[in-house]
C-alpha cells in the first residue's frame, strides 16, 4: 500500500457544486414533484428512495442523456477545479467524493465539465439498470448502519466511512470538506491533526459551532470557492515537503 500524505474527502451537493443534483433533476423536469418529495421525506420516508422514485417518474417522459445534459448545466467552480489541479502535482495525495447522491449524477456533472480526473475515488450511492432498463438508485450501505447520528441517513454514515478510509490509507492528515448535518459525524471522526472545511451559511457548520467541544479536528469556515482554494492549498500543504505554487 502507498503511503498518503493528505487525504481530502470532499461531499458532493452544495460542497463541489454549489447547488444539489437530487433537486436540480427534480426542478428541471417534474418540478411538480418537488413539493411531494419535500411532503414525503417530512412524513418520515427515507430520502434515496425517495429520489429512486422521483427518477423513475423522470425517465417516463426523458431520457438518460436529458438528464445528463442537464447536470451539465451544473456549476463546477473553477477555484475549486484549479485548487485539485494544484494538490494532484503534490506526492501522495489523495481527492475523495463521499456523497450522499449518486454515481449517475456526480460522473455526469464531472464527465460534462472535464474534471473526473480531478478526483481518485467517488463513494456514493449506485445507480444502475434495472431489468426494464431503468435506472435505479440503490443504498451505499445496503443493509444500513448502526449509528444513531445518522439515523436520518440510514443508508450512509459518513463517520463510518471516514474511519474506513483513514484506516486503509493510514494519512498523516485527512481534510473533510463538507456543509450538511450528515457532514458532521465525518468531521467527529477526525482526529487533532486533521482539518474541516464547512460551508458557511449551512448545516454543517451550525453543528461545528454549537458542539466545538465534541470536535477534535481543527475547523474552518469557507464562503466564496476563492476561500475554499486558499484554505485547500494551505492546509493541503501541511504534510508536504515543498511549498505549493499559489
Amino acid at each position: 500500500m502507498s503511503q498518503v500524505n493528505t487525504l481530502i474527502v470532499f461531499d458532493f451537493d452544495q460542497t463541489v457544486t454549489p447547488d444539489d443534483t437530487d433537486q436540480w433533476v427534480i426542478n428541471a423536469f417534474v418540478p411538480d414533484l418537488m413539493p411531494v418529495v419535500t411532503a414525503r421525506f417530512r412524513e418520515g420516508e427515507q430520502w434515496t428512495n425517495l429520489m429512486d422514485w422521483a427518477l423513475q417518474r423522470v425517465q417516463e417522459n426523458h431520457s438518460l442523456d436529458d438528464v445528463r445534459a442537464a447536470l451539465g448545466e451544473m456549476e463546477l467552480p473553477e477555484p475549486l477545479c484549479n485548487a485539485l489541479a494544484k494538490l494532484q502535482q503534490l506526492e501522495h495525495t489523495e481527492h475523495i467524493i463521499l456523497s450522499d447522491a449518486n454515481t449517475f449524477y456526480i460522473d455526469a456533472l464531472l464527465n460534462h465539465h472535464g474534471k473526473r480526473h480531478l478526483f481518485d475515488h467517488v463513494i456514493t450511492n449506485p445507480a444502475s439498470h434495472d431489468e426494464s432498463g431503468t435506472l435505479r438508485v440503490t443504498w451505499y450501505m445496503p443493509d444500513g448502519h448502526k449509528c444513531e447520528r445518522c439515523a436520518a441517513c440510514p443508508n450512509l454514515c459518513k463517520g463510518q466511512t471516514m474511519s474506513e478510509l483513514v484506516s486503509a490509507k493510514a494519512p498523516h492528515r485527512s481534510i473533510y470538506v463538507g456543509d450538511g448535518s450528515n457532514d458532521f459525524c465525518a468531521a467527529l471522526s477526525l482526529g487533532e491533526n486533521d482539518v474541516v472545511l464547512a460551508r458557511t451559511g449551512f448545516s454543517l457548520a451550525k453543528l461545528l459551532t454549537d458542539n466545538a467541544h465534541l470536535v477534535r479536528a481543527k475547523w474552518h469556515l469557507w464562503e466564496t470557492y476563492s476561500e475554499l482554494h486558499d484554505l485547500l492549498l494551505e492546509e493541503g500543504a501541511q504534510t508536504q515537503p515543498v511549498p505549493i505554487q499559489a
